[in-house]
């Protein structure tokens, strides 16, 4: 159990930053991380379509992190896997303060049915669309 008095979240307005602090613990687990990890890669050198990046973090320990990316005309949810629905509520909750619409929620279904219910627990209807995995 995580200690809530440790346990702190930062939204990023620098992707380089995010890309610094949060990649390192999604490369462990790079294969669950890949679309995360991936726009984050991107984004890093070329910003443009990054909407929003934020992490939690217990000291130095990554507790779970979301890229919103803009892909044409959506706005993909990425989140990275989190196993404490708390520290997913806190990323949600933080993001719905950036008041962007996203189109969906784009990563494995355990974490996408979490922010599912965080959403529809706000109002939002949604359905899967497609389930996806490595």
């Amino acid at each position: 159990m995580t200690n809530s008095t440790n346990v702190r979240l930062k939204v990023y307005d620098d992707p380089k930053e995010f890309w610094d602090e949060v990649s390192p613990s999604l490369k462990a687990e790079e294969a669950k991380n890949s679309l995360c990890l991936g726009r984050a890669y991107v984004f890093r050198s070329n910003p443009e379509g990054c909407l929003y990046q934020s992490a939690i973090f217990d000291g130095d320990n990554l507790l779970g992190a979301i890229v919103v990316s803009r892909y044409r005309t959506n706005a993909n949810f990425l989140p990275a896997p989190v196993t404490n629905p708390e520290h997913a509520r806190k990323l949600f909750e933080s993001f719905q303060k950036s008041r962007i619409a996203i189109t969906g929620i784009v990563g494995d279904l355990e974490t996408a049915k979490t922010y599912q219910k965080l959403l529809e627990e706000h109002g939002f209807r949604t359905k899967v669309h497609m389930r996806q995995g490595i």
